[in-house]
């Protein structure tokens, strides 16, 4: 009798799991709707970014601009987007697995590490790596990220790669012509003496003589030379591919571009517009990262949370069919005592 109560009060208990495992499946199941149009809009957006560049391209060389200058890489910046909440299946320790590899990958080449995480999972994982800098951390990000929530990271990005200090590079790209080719100005002069040192602190001192002395020390000193966004990519509801793209240097693929974008005229100057664009387009790879790991968060939580419940299910019936053999075993035993005590009686 003893054993039938205990398994009764797990399949109760078991029963409460499943019923709290189904919620969540369907709160993530909405949450993924959600995220996949999402999504879906954001790369409408991307798409029509790479478009307008693919013409700048034909009609001027981009790659004059400071943001797809390449340099030897020495330091490079991961950006990891993790989830908040675990509860997701595999979805965190494959973002791990990757930014691992690509750890020793820099190791290898002797290039220094540093991360910036987004989400409590990554930055809790993050916090006990040695040899590697953290630079940032956002906890409880918008699962629907606006600009304003891109901003930060998207200025210390920009800040670690050209050595602007604050995000000053940013606003002067939104800023109009003359502040954008200040700041341009400021920045090639400041590369071309780093260019003609070695990145040794004395070299960095020496490149602090030129026409901007402590902005050409904050520039050179400290910055990155390449900076990558590690997340989960969308592919579909059972595909979700961990991917690093490589944000900084900016780089494009050429894409097909209409009738409209070949007779377009860009105002006030292709170049002009190659400087707001290369910014956007950052800032538009940077979100759609965003986009598709919510999405593939949302989705690995709710394949996470159907396999609970069917397990759930599963054990219920499980400890169903022991809990009616115990039973049956016990009314058994009942039955060959009664038939004993009657047999001793005749």
């Amino acid at each position: 009798m003893a054993n039938t109560i205990a398994i009764r009060r797990r399949i109760g208990s078991v029963k409460n799991t499943r019923q709290i495992t189904k919620a969540m499946e369907l709160v993530a199941a909405s949450k993924m709707r959600r995220a996949q149009d999402y999504a879906g809009k954001t790369r409408d957006y991307n798409q029509l970014a790479r478009a307008i560049l693919t013409r700048i391209a034909e009609l001027t060389d981009v790659s004059k601009h400071p943001l797809y200058h390449t340099r030897t890489v020495k330091t490079r910046l991961h950006v990891i987007i993790s989830s908040d909440r675990g509860l997701a299946g595999a979805y965190n320790n494959n973002l791990f697995k990757q930014l691992h590899v690509e750890l020793a990958q820099d190791k290898k080449e002797s290039v220094v590490s540093q991360i910036i995480s987004v989400g409590k999972q990554s930055g809790h994982h993050v916090s006990k790596l040695k040899g590697v800098e953290l630079v940032a951390a956002y906890d409880h990000f918008s699962e629907t990220p606006t600009a304003n929530d891109i901003r930060p990271i998207l200025n210390t990005i920009i800040q670690k790669y050209t050595g602007a200090p604050s995000d000053s590079y940013v606003d002067a790209a939104q800023g109009d012509g003359a502040e954008r080719n200040e700041s341009y100005g400021r920045y090639d002069e400041a590369s071309t003496a780093s260019r003609q040192h070695s990145d040794t602190p004395q070299a960095v001192a020496e490149s602090s003589s030129s026409v901007d002395e402590q902005a050409t020390v904050l520039r050179v000193a400290g910055r990155v030379d390449a900076v990558d966004v590690i997340f989960t990519d969308y592919k579909s509801s059972i595909s979700q591919v961990v991917t690093s793209l490589r944000l900084l240097p900016a780089a494009f693929e050429a894409v097909p571009i209409g009738e409209d974008l070949e007779r377009a005229d860009f105002e006030p100057s292709v170049q002009q517009v190659l400087d707001e664009i290369t910014v956007r387009l950052i800032e538009s790879q940077l979100n759609q990262a965003f986009s598709e790991a919510q999405a593939s968060e949302q989705t690995m939580r709710m394949m996470a949370m159907k396999n609970a419940t069917d397990n759930a299910s599963d054990l219920i019936d499980d400890l169903t069919l022991e809990f009616n053999s115990v039973r049956q075993a016990a009314i058994t035993q009942e039955l060959a005592e009664i038939t004993g005590g009657s047999e001793a009686m005749k």
